[in-house]
Parts: structure tokens; C-alpha cells; sequence
């Protein structure tokens, strides 16, 4: 997960032709992941690109133990 300190991110995908598809644009103060693969612990099917020169925060992944 991804905190957009400054500039602007896009999480896309890219299907089997390569055209590439825009799932989410992450401005200033916005989050930005991909919830499967972080909350089941999944491979990614998408990519995160900055768009401009960015700052971010990489938040960490936290686990709960029941």
C-alpha cells in the first residue's frame, strides 16, 4: 500500500493483447494498492507507475493475530 505524498501515480493492467488498462489514478493525500494481493497475500495482476516525479510512503502490510 502506497501513500502519495506528492505528485500522481496509476495502478493498470496489461491484458494478453498489451493494450493496458487504467484501473486507478492516485493524486496528493490518496492510497493506492491492490487489496487482493495484499489482504490474501496474492501475486499482483496489476503494475503501479508514477505518472510524475512523486513522493511516497510504502505503508507496511500489518498482520492480526486472533
Amino acid at each position: 500500500m502506497y501513500f502519495v505524498e506528492k505528485g500522481l501515480l496509476k495502478m493498470y493492467s496489461i491484458d494478453k493483447n498489451g493494450k493496458e488498462h487504467i484501473i486507478q489514478f492516485a493524486p496528493e493525500s490518496w492510497l493506492i494498492s491492490d487489496r487482493s494481493s495484499l489482504y490474501f497475500n496474492e501475486k499482483s495482476v496489476y503494475y503501479i507507475e508514477a505518472v510524475e516525479d512523486s513522493e511516497i510512503l510504502m505503508l507496511p502490510r500489518i498482520l492480526s493475530i486472533s
